[in-house]
């Protein structure tokens, strides 16, 4: 089968490797769409520092092509999605519903080929009339409803949303099927905050022209968002979203920082305003209700989608991530198709 491989950053190839075995509580999935993440664009661009030679990919939808022995929920045909954090299932994390804490498991993180293997109880079905690339997008949608529940997002609260890459405007769409009062994103591409206008957001700021503490306050009438989710990796992201949130209010953090310089916070901000502030790490246990709204048609991420390649395009695919005169956003691969 096609995998791609990334040898060192920017060097990227699509070779021939076997197709994997099947393990008995396992099943071989035909991958028919497998979406680039801003992590593995980071991992390509070297950004942030990862084992190479690698694979990359974590954010598919595919059809089950066989099952192991053990396995008696999925058949050959099934439309499914996974998740990519799936845990050992019995150390003390996975048995509180924590999986994605668990240190014993490695991440999925293969999906850039035509064929890939996972565990049964990562999978889900979907409905057929979901398209597949739509489906690869579950991933990253699971994680942002994640992170507004962690956020404590009520209905008719104003929710600020820092970073407007694939997964802050996933953050969007969730705010609005969660009945956020006011959604307001904050971003540094022109292009990603134009579609999140499309997208119904009450307000967009520029982050390179632009106060976004003071913008989003002055967004609140002075009180500051009750919610607010921190989607992008800056030094100083956590400390203006302490200044910008509201007393008594929320912040989840889930943006990756691997920045040289050490991020910064002044402590007596969140003390003094009574703040909560929780990280958020992938998307554990809402993935079947993120499969319904999607199902439902009630979120429909594929307006996020800019560019299609063919798996054998990869190379080009990772160059127009990497390239603002192409307004990139979500960027899918479409393997056997």
């Amino acid at each position: 089968m096609k995998a791609v491989i990334l040898d060192a950053p920017r060097k990227l190839r699509v070779t021939d490797v076997p197709i994997p075995e099947i393990p008995p509580d396992d099943v071989l999935i035909r991958v028919k769409a497998s979406s680039l993440c801003g992590t593995d664009v980071n991992i390509y661009s070297g950004l942030f520092e990862w084992p190479l030679p690698t694979r990359l990919g974590h954010e598919y939808s595919g059809e089950v092509a066989a099952v192991g022995n053990r396995v008696s929920d999925f058949e050959v045909g099934d439309r499914v999605v996974g998740e990519n954090l799936i845990g050992c299932g019995h150390c003390d994390e996975c048995k509180a519903g924590r999986y994605n804490l668990c240190e014993r498991t490695p991440q999925l993180f293969d999906t850039h080929a035509e064929y890939t293997v996972a565990p049964a109880r990562s999978l889900y079905k979907v409905a057929k009339g979901v398209e597949w690339d739509v489906a690869a997008l579950v991933e990253p949608l699971a994680v942002a409803y994640n992170a507004l529940e962690r956020a404590d997002l009520q209905a008719g609260g104003a929710v600020a949303i820092l970073g407007d890459g694939g997964i802050g405007l996933s953050a969007l769409l969730m705010a609005r099927v969660k009945g956020a009062g006011k959604a307001i994103v904050t971003g540094l591409k022109p292009h990603k905050l134009s579609l999140a206008d499309r997208l119904g957001a009450d307000a967009t700021i520029n982050a390179d022209r632009t106060d976004i503490a003071q913008a989003v306050l002055d967004e609140t009438g002075g009180r500051g968002a009750d919610s607010t989710i921190v989607a992008a990796g800056w030094p100083t992201m956590v400390r203006d979203a302490m200044k910008l949130t509201r007393r008594g209010g929320s912040i989840c953090v889930l943006g990756l920082y691997h920045g040289r310089e050490p991020a910064t916070l002044e402590p007596m901000d969140f003390i003094l305003r009574e703040q909560t502030i929780r990280g958020n790490f992938a998307s554990p246990n809402v993935w079947s209700a993120v499969i319904r709204l999607v199902e439902r048609g009630l979120v429909d991420p594929k307006p996020l989608i800019t560019h299609r390649f063919p798996l054998e395009n990869a190379e080009e695919a990772f160059k127009t991530a990497l390239d603002d005169r192409k307004k990139p956003v979500k960027i899918v691969l479409n393997p056997n198709m």
